[in-house]
């Protein structure tokens, strides 16, 4: 097995040169939390942060949708609704910035399937989640 302690200790100056590259200096970081090993922990979050898309809107085709399915988010409800009909194949839903699965069975956490307009989600989204769909309509 290898020597765990050795790997970290060996990356330590590689993050940090990272971390300068990106403009992140230790002046950055919490003070009160300054021991190598949360430092660095920190440091590799805030090079996630950097890259961690953005939501953002583009519609320059009017046959393509976005929109939030209708129904109700209380972390019970799985069955959901789009305004339009979907063209087959075509559709894209994310819940909290994750997409989502489709299958033709019964969904489990992570799928969905789908009939006409009717959208039946595997883990039902709580309040205050994000579910975005996105399809071209028939």
């Amino acid at each position: 097995m290898a020597d765990l302690r050795s790997l970290y200790y060996d990356n330590v100056p590689l993050i940090l040169t990272r971390a300068g590259d990106r403009g992140i200096t230790l002046t950055d970081l919490d003070p009160n939390r300054r021991n190598t090993r949360i430092v660095i922990l920190q440091i590799v979050e805030r090079m996630k942060a950097d890259i961690t898309p953005q939501e953002t809107t583009v519609s320059v085709d009017p046959t393509w949708v976005r929109e939030t399915p209708s129904g109700t988010m209380n972390g019970s409800n799985t069955g959901f609704i789009l305004s339009q009909d979907p063209s087959l194949g075509s559709l894209i839903l994310s819940h909290n910035n994750a997409f989502v699965a489709r299958i033709a069975g019964t969904p489990v956490a992570g799928e969905y399937s789908i009939s006409g307009t009717n959208i039946t989600m595997g883990l039902a989204p709580n309040l205050g989640d994000s579910l975005v769909a996105q399809y071209q309509r028939v």
